[in-house]
């Protein structure tokens, strides 16, 4: 059996990195550390070593290459981790007997005005599209299968997972919805309208925003919290459920609800 660690660049999540691998090899298990997950990397299991960002980027990789991931916390929050390293035991045992959570995957596109596609990629948490400039609101049709539900003039709008109602869209006043709930999340970001609220959706939607009316102004698409791109005017951002899941291994028995309760609100 073969296990890879992903490590962020810090001493602790090095020391904790650093245990991991003795526990495996320990108990005759293959493995090693890396700084991130890349693409054709075989193994049986993934162990991310960080926060719920370092889950974010080696988690996704994982995700479509269909390896399971153990999120260790090193991190501040940590949504989407387990608490501690696992005690000395092997990977078939580990695989086996831990409780396993299904993430969905988002699938992104980016179609210009002209119907070009110019851009492909997956969210765990969200796509937010946004201003890109200070203080100068844009406006974003937002539509469900194709037909438009409101236009939000603000700061720009999350679509988010499950996954994600944790994170950004939570910050904006978005709902927190438990990960095995089928959905999809809009959250538009300080918007200029009482009017403009959250919506829960089913995961079967085609959820899609459209920054319009620019001008001179810019309009952005971030990805899990990645390098934002330039949205040339009139470009349509689509999300859909994708078949890829992230697999999430949780050794201990700290649910989602009550991680909400010790992190959120310090019970």
């Amino acid at each position: 059996m073969k296990t890879l660690i992903i490590s962020n660049d810090n001493e602790r999540s090095r020391l904790a990195a650093e245990r991991v691998r003795d526990i495996f090899a320990a108990a005759g298990d293959e493995a090693a550390i890396a700084r991130e997950a890349l693409p054709g990397v075989s193994a049986d299991l993934c162990v991310v070593v960080g926060g719920d960002g370092a889950v974010l980027h080696a988690g996704k990789q994982a995700a479509l290459e269909g390896v399971p991931v153990l999120a260790l916390n090193t991190g501040r929050v940590g949504f989407l981790t387990a608490t501690e390293a696992p005690a000395a035991i092997s990977v078939a045992e580990l695989l086996s007997a831990a409780r396993r959570e299904k993430r969905r995957l988002l699938e992104v596109r980016t179609v210009a005005a002209d119907g070009a596609e110019i851009g492909f990629c997956y969210a765990l948490n969200e796509a937010v599209v946004s201003r890109g400039e200070i203080s100068r609101i844009i406006d974003i049709e937002v539509a469900v299968d194709g037909r438009e539900i409101y236009t939000v003039r603000g700061d720009g709008v999350i679509i988010a997972t499950p996954t994600g109602s944790t994170a950004y869209s939570m910050s904006a006043g978005g709902p927190i919805v438990a990960p095995e709930v089928s959905s999809v999340i809009v959250t538009p970001i300080c918007p200029y309208t009482l009017a403009a609220r959250s919506l829960v959706l089913p995961d079967t939607a085609e959820v899609s925003a459209r920054a319009f009316g620019l001008g001179e102004r810019v309009a952005m698409l971030t990805v899990d919290g990645g390098a934002p791109v330039s949205l040339p005017e009139g470009a349509r951002v689509t999300l859909r459920r994708s078949e890829k899941c992230l697999e999430l291994l949780t050794p201990d028995e700290a649910s989602f609800y009550e991680k909400i309760k010790t992190k959120l609100f310090g019970l």
